[in-house]
């Protein structure tokens, strides 16, 4: 089951509008191969975490498994969903892999 982040009201506003844009996003590692161990899991889900505010997205729910990652995030209508979750998978990886391999 998904790890529970924050639970608060499900709409929010901004100067002119109201909105509740949630999204149930799941990313793979390259052919699914079971990479994700508890240690690296932990990791990604700090650094999930840390970049909330810099990336512009609520994290409500987060689950890894060692294949793959669940994530539901709440992201305002002005920015594109895939942009966030790029710059999500693209910071994670670089963190993960590159910077920190003793993880591996």
């Amino acid at each position: 089951m998904f790890e529970s982040i924050r639970s608060e009201p499900r709409y929010k506003s901004a100067h002119n509008y109201v909105w509740a844009c949630d999204y149930h996003v799941i990313f793979c590692t390259k052919y699914r191969k079971q990479l994700l161990t508890n240690a690296i899991q932990n990791r990604l889900k700090e650094l999930i975490l840390e970049k909330q505010e810099d990336y512009n997205y609520t994290l409500t729910a987060l689950e890894t498994m060692p294949e793959h990652v669940h994530l539901l995030i709440s992201i305002e209508p002005k920015y594109s969903v895939t942009r966030i979750v790029g710059k999500i998978k693209g910071y994670t990886s670089y963190q993960l892999f590159r910077c920190e391999s003793p993880l591996l």
